[in-house]
């Protein structure tokens, strides 16, 4: 159907902001046997420093969300996004489930309706390495990023994502089987925008390591309406590794005092 006027106007004033500051972007992703490698350039061709903010859409499939531990984030500050407001990562690692409940623990119905949606403020600048585990046995993701300053978690359990109003490219099951981790440049509550001089380049990479699987192969996913569930919005490329598998799309902000991510 036709776009909202909110849409439109949305989309009038992102065109008028890029007009007035010419840039270009490149997207490249290296495959190797058992590693993803993307990396996001921005080139400011203008004559006026450049502020933007942007992630990559890094989503992970995975056999149960329940049984997701994302590691290496701990002691870090984070922008909890469901709560509205600042907190500590306190634990070793990570579980959907009980950052979900955290999170909406202020909501009505915190089981139902909290999920886990956080920025963690300078994860990049740390130089972490997130692990990625799906259970005892499976294979594991080790992710490092270079010029993102955060790292976002992402995965709308039970009610995030539910119906058309909230999320029409999502399963209402869709939580079950991912989980995002991405690297970002986070709008001022974090670590604010990126300001590009004018004729320098800024560029952000995240790399994927597949560690303990045996032969990790490189498989097309399958696009949306070719069965099997899709969490994205276009052909990804797929690690099939017997354990999580990955999809990455780009997503890119702006004006950088409305970009989030």
């Amino acid at each position: 159907g036709a776009p909202s006027s909110a849409a439109a106007a949305l989309a009038t004033e992102y065109r008028e902001y890029y007009l007035s500051r010419p840039f270009a972007l490149s997207y490249v992703v290296t495959v190797g046997p058992a590693t993803l490698d993307l990396a996001l350039s921005v080139e400011n061709t203008g004559d006026a420093n450049l502020p933007f903010t942007g992630c990559l859409h890094s989503y992970f499939r995975v056999p149960d969300s329940r049984n997701v531990r994302v590691e290496g984030l701990q002691r870090l500050t984070y922008w909890d996004k469901v709560a509205n407001k600042m907190d500590v990562e306190v634990d070793d690692a990570v579980t959907v489930e009980a950052a979900a409940r955290h999170s909406g623990a202020a909501l009505a119905n915190p089981d139902e309706d909290g999920f886990l949606d956080r920025v963690y403020v300078g994860a990049g600048h740390a130089q972490r390495a997130v692990t990625l585990r799906c259970g005892p046995g499976s294979d594991a993701l080790v992710l490092r990023q270079w010029g993102f300053p955060d790292t976002v978690l992402f995965n709308p359990w039970k009610n995030g994502k539910r119906g058309p109003d909230k999320g029409p490219d999502f399963d209402d099951d869709g939580y079950e089987h991912m989980i995002c981790i991405e690297p970002a440049v986070s709008q001022s509550a974090c670590a604010g925008p990126v300001q590009i001089l004018p004729g320098r380049v800024w560029t952000g990479r995240q790399l994927v390591l597949v560690r303990a699987g045996e032969g990790a192969t490189v498989s097309r996913a399958a696009a949306p309406g070719e069965g099997g569930r899709q969490f994205g919005r276009a052909d990804y490329t797929s690690l099939d590794t017997g354990g999580p598998k990955l999809w990455a799309d780009v997503k890119t902000y702006g004006p950088a005092d409305r970009g989030s991510a």
